[in-house]
């Protein structure tokens, strides 16, 4: 390494592309006193041409461009064996989803940046690749003077080796080592007729606190849990028949990968598995302060998950997404049933991106009564999605896929214009009092959209946002965010409230609820469908009817099935309620009739 120092080398040349002249400024101002020669372009066809007539160490590549945008530049990079191995950084303000940064990296992204930039990371990556080119530089250089050497060049080409299948960060082996090396192992288990398993490890909380502390120590965590999970793995573990040659990679992000070979049974990579849960979640000190990252472990075993490496990536992944899913830091295997159960995932997860549900999805609403005068006094709005391929899907499943796949921002926009849109219809033949309960998710408002989004359709409509109640689950109370509260009660200041939905399950503080703009609680229908029968059940709901009157609240009970439950919660006090005693829900024309009756 002494020597290639004093090899003497022309600066670096990076290219940035980007169409708008204020980034390329921006990129110049950024990068001025570095050492490296800065080459611009502001579209798809004069970047190809630099590209091809220069020597590049790294393209800092816009995605969102006029005419060609960053993938088709890279995917014509890639196709072109002069120009394939340059490093492309993709630069974009788009969405951080998961595609878009797999489609990335297959036409050959070794990262993203994500818009605004900050100046301390471009920087440290464009380095990492000045220092990486350079040293390709002149070990080329000194490679031409020491052809006769036979064990410099060998040690030169073990390196530029380890630079290619390594992880940067952590030093473990990337995901081109790793699709290598599967491959390789999986023929070995075809062979001798062993049993081998693909873990996919994704970390849990990760982003949270890489925001929180910074990518430095983040990029602290992440070598730590590396070392942790290379620790968990023995040379002769305690399984059937000891582990051969195990495999440990970083695939990029917070997701890492193993593959053990020869384990004996599927079983036995739990043992490992487990290994893992328990090392990574002991607290790692960052900053001088104390943090704990879980870990969800998908597990995937040939033959009986998958018989080649795609399959079984796959079938890891799946498991890793279901792990994630039932709660995190728990470990998951691959089923046929998990297999069925994933296809519908992605096929849901497709229509909601591309927004295909549009045509699909309608709303129906349930009467809520006032139990004494038995008045319609308001109805709940309920989404209702037949999918063209899968018939009727629950809102909850649906519910579920956009919060987790961050589809759900542009899915409540669709659904509370279509309620809007409603409204004013209804409102023709009800009371100013009448009420339309809408329900909110959290990451609805845990976005900076939903309030302005709220705002603006209050602007172009003629309802009235005292009609409109959001609801929102009790047990989304348990986070104390001070950012929920922000939200709230921006909504309430344009005149919305707010109802408690699945009230007495047991997660929510009295003192968060006292500081909300609360309207009313809606009794979890748990309590309700029990009946009344076991005096515990009963005492409780009476509580809960007190304290939401003593807290001058509206009490409201869900699913009323029977006559003597209605009877019951009117005797107590309680306010109102719905569930099919009263009405299933119902399309709008027929509660516009039904409203007309009454």
């Amino acid at each position: 390494m002494e020597m290639m120092n004093n090899v003497d080398l022309p600066p670096p040349k990076v290219l940035v592309v980007d169409d708008d002249q204020k980034n390329l400024f921006a990129m110049r101002t950024a990068l001025e006193d570095m050492p490296i020669t800065l080459l611009e372009a502001s579209n798809g066809e004069d970047a190809l041409q630099i590209a091809v007539d220069n020597e590049l160490a790294l393209i800092l590549l816009d995605v969102q461009m006029p005419n060609m945008d960053g993938f088709e530049i890279a995917g014509i990079l890639n196709k072109n064996k002069q120009t394939q191995s340059i490093p492309i950084i993709f630069v974009t303000a788009i969405s951080k989803d998961i595609k878009y940064m797999q489609k990335g990296h297959e036409l050959g992204a070794v990262d993203y940046l994500f818009k605004p930039i900050d100046t301390t990371i471009l920087r440290s990556k464009v380095q990492i690749f000045i220092d990486y080119f350079n040293q390709n530089k002149s070990m080329s250089e000194l490679l031409k003077s020491l052809n006769e050497t036979k064990k410099s060049l060998e040690k030169s080409n073990e390196q530029l080796n380890y630079l290619a299948r390594s992880d940067v960060v952590t030093g473990l082996s990337n995901r081109f080592n790793f699709d290598e090396y599967l491959t390789s192992a999986l023929e070995s288990a075809k062979k001798s007729k062993q049993v081998m398993a693909v873990l996919y490890l994704d970390l849990d909380n990760f982003k949270q606190i890489n925001d929180t502390f910074g990518h430095a120590q983040g990029d602290k965590l992440l070598m730590e849990v590396a070392l942790r999970i290379k620790g968990s793995i023995r040379p002769t573990d305690t399984v059937q028949t000891p582990i051969a040659r195990p495999m440990v990679s970083r695939l990029g992000g917070d997701e890492f990968a193993l593959v053990l070979t020869d384990i004996g049974t599927p079983n036995n990579a739990s043992i490992v598995a487990t290994r893992i849960l328990d090392n990574v979640k002991k607290p790692i000190d960052l900053n001088e302060q104390e943090v704990t990252v879980g870990v969800s472990i998908g597990i995937a075993c040939y033959p009986h998950a998958g018989e080649t490496p795609e399959k079984l990536k796959k079938a890891a992944d799946a498991a890793m997404y279901r792990a994630k899913s039932n709660g995190k830091n728990n470990i998951e295997y691959f089923s046929d049933e998990l297999n069925d159960q994933h296809n519908r995932f992605l096929l849901l997860d497709r229509s909601l991106k591309s927004e295909a549900y549009k045509k699909d999805i309608s709303l129906v609403y349930q009467p809520i009564y006032n139990l004494n005068t038995k008045e319609i006094i308001a109805v709940e709005a309920f989404s209702r999605w037949k999918h063209p391929q899968l018939g009727d899907i629950p809102v909850s499943e649906f519910i579920k896929i956009a919060e987790d796949t961050g589809a759900i921002h542009k899915l409540g926009v669709f659904i509370c214009e279509k309620i809007v849109a409603e409204i004013e219809k209804l409102h023709q033949y009800v009371s100013s009092s009448f009420k339309i309960h809408v329900n909110v998710s959290i990451k609805q408002l845990e976005s900076n959209t939903f309030v302005n989004m709220m705002k603006k359709l209050l602007a172009k409509s003629s309802f009235n946002a005292e009609n409109v109640i959001f609801e929102l689950s009790e047990t989304a109370l348990i986070r104390n965010n001070e950012k929920i509260k922000q939200e709230l009660d921006s909504l309430y200041m344009l005149g919305y409230s707010l109802s408690i939905d699945d009230f007495g399950t047991g997660y929510s503080s009295l003192g968060r609820i006292k500081d909300l703009p609360v309207k009313s609680v809606k009794l979890d229908r748990k309590f309700i469908s029990k009946g009344f029968k076991d005096p515990k059940i009963a005492i409780i709901v009476k509580s809960m009817v007190h304290l939401a009157h003593d807290l001058e609240l509206e009490s409201i009970a869900e699913g009323i099935e029977t006559e003597d439950q209605n009877e019951h919660l009117k005797n107590i006090g309680c306010d109102c309620g719905q569930g099919f005693y009263h009405s299933k829900p119902l399309p709008l024309d027929t509660v516009i009739d039904l409203v007309k009756l009454k």
